[in-house]
């Protein structure tokens, strides 16, 4: 009866440990709905339709991935294999454009932006940590490797909301002002090549999991700070250049001229 009631007491507490990762992983995107615009002109058709174009793009991917790049045994680090899979992971682009541009979804750009965002991050928690979740964070052994994936979980939202904002300001007409006109693209660019980092610095390098987590903070919180200043130079629209405000000051002065003769 003791030996039944310890076992008891060991899958309650292996429970609760999936359910504080579950929270943990979960959690922030339900606050992040619940606290924005999201919830007000209730995006649920959103944050779908960036779901579904997510499961699609990950398919295209994995056939790629199944046709360009080589199975390698063991879990060494290679560099030109990551940068095989970064480059393939490009097409994510392609993927978030086609929903930021659907007409049928409506809403603003702020909305937009945020929906499709969520649904993206929410979709890709879904597929790659639910099941690693259930089957692992339930096991009588305590690992911190869950709550790790749950913090990641929480950074690749952050940087999931700035690669969605980047790939919005790129369907848009406008140039971009205070930064150069590649700007953008090496913004683009250092979404995948974030994941090549984490790889080479967990793998290759062979640094702990808390230590690649704070590199990986700290990465991401540069990576939106550099799409916030961005977005912000393309609501302000365009500076006008020198020898635009040098003619409007000379038509001006001409006008004041013509009033007073």
């Amino acid at each position: 009866l003791e030996l039944s009631d310890k076992a008891l007491c060991k899958v309650e507490m292996t429970f609760v440990h999936f359910l504080n990762c579950f929270a943990l992983t979960f959690g922030p995107s339900i606050v992040f709905y619940k606290a924005t615009k999201l919830s007000e002109h209730k995006a649920y058709a959103l944050c779908l339709y960036a779901g579904t174009a997510y499961v699609c793009t990950q398919a295209v991917k994995l056939l790629l991935l199944a046709t360009f790049v080589p199975t390698e045994e063991g879990s060494t680090f290679n560099l030109v294999l990551e940068l095989l899979k970064a480059i393939i992971s490009c097409i994510d682009i392609v993927g978030l454009y086609f929903v930021l541009g659907m007409k049928r979804l409506g809403g603003s750009g702020d909305v937009r932006i945020l929906g499709v965002g969520l649904g993206w991050a929410s979709a890709e928690s879904l597929m790659r940590r639910l099941l690693p979740l259930w089957f692992g964070a339930r096991q009588t052994e305590f690992s911190w490797e869950y709550i790790q994936m749950s913090l990641q979980a929480n950074l690749l939202l952050v940087e999931i909301m700035a690669f969605t904002a980047l790939v919005w300001m790129y369907s848009r007409s406008r140039e971009p002002i205070h930064m150069p006109p590649y700007a953008l693209a090496g913004l683009l660019l250092a979404h995948p090549l974030l994941s090549v980092l984490s790889s080479y610095l967990s793998q290759a390098a062979g640094w702990d999991m808390w230590t690649v987590l704070l590199v990986q903070a700290v990465a991401t919180g540069g990576y939106a700070f550099a799409t916030k200043r961005y977005y912000d130079s393309v609501l302000r629209g365009p500076i006008p250049s020198a020898a635009s405000e040098a003619g409007r000051k000379g038509r001006s002065t001409s006008s004041d001229r013509s009033k007073q003769d």
